[in-house]
């Protein structure tokens, strides 16, 4: 959307129904936070990705201030720990919320979240696509390609442990500094299915985009993106930016 004008894209698959992204905070420390628009009135400190949109969001929307939010997380868990619960932070809801209680002796309890998501920001995360030209460039390839993709999805959720062991093993040779072990693997494949992360869309399919959902989101991002500069495409609809063209109907989880 922010590159509607200067270099507009379509998405072709949505491997996510829900954005895994989260805001976290200590539940012992915020007792009465439910969500993340609880975190204003007490002024709790969140930090976050410099220029994720839906933090400009929030704040536009007033769900939190422009004084409580910082911009210099850097991924690390070193400011939480060192806040001691008084501070909330970005994450992924596949992610931090095991990794903190099983794997993180420097805190080993639960932590409480909202997904972006349910506060609003119903963005598609990861979703796969194209520029106009090269869409119809590899039309045939993509007539091929996403429903492997969706079956890639189906066939994880299904069986994860042989690409789990993939990814393990990466994370070994790779060794930047990235933790991640089996135990967090399995929670995560856990967690987007308890969650709905992936999931059918309305219409029964997977990997699908609601185009409803798009028009509604288009609605509130246009403002949000706007504000920071980009330069949105007058008119813009769901279909100028999504197609379902390419996803076969008939793969879906069951």
């Amino acid at each position: 959307m922010a590159h509607s004008t200067d270099f507009p894209t379509q998405a072709v698959v949505a491997p996510f129904n829900i954005n895994p992204q989260i805001i976290m905070w200590d539940p012992a420390t915020y007792p009465d936070v439910k969500v993340i628009g609880d975190l204003k009135e007490p002024g709790v400190k969140v930090r976050y990705f410099q220029g994720a949109a839906y933090m400009d969001y929030f704040t536009s929307t007033n769900i939190l201030d422009k004084k409580q939010v910082d911009d210099t997380y850097d991924g690390a868990p070193a400011s939480f720990i060192a806040a001691g619960g008084k501070d909330a932070q970005q994450g992924f809801g596949t992610a931090e919320p095991y990794f903190y209680e099983k794997v993180l002796k420097d805190w080993m309890k639960p932590v409480a979240y909202q997904y972006v998501h349910d506060a609003g920001w119903t963005a598609y995360a990861q979703s796969l696509g194209a520029t106009p030209t090269n869409i119809t460039k590899y039309d045939s390839c993509l007539k091929a390609l996403v429903p492997v993709i969706q079956q890639a999805a189906v066939d994880y959720l299904a069986s994860a442990d042989t690409a789990n062991a993939i990814i393990l093993d990466a994370v070994n040779q790779y060794n930047n500094g990235w933790v991640y072990d089996a135990g967090q693997a399995t929670a995560a494949v856990a967690k987007m299915q308890s969650d709905k992360l992936i999931a059918n869309s309305p219409d029964g399919t997977l990997g699908s985009f609601d185009e409803q959902r798009v028009t509604d989101f288009i609605k509130v991002a246009t403002p949000v993106f706007t504000a920071t500069g980009s330069k949105v495409k007058e008119g813009l609809m769901a279909e100028d930016i999504v197609t379902n063209k390419y996803i076969d109907p008939s793969i879906k989880l069951g």
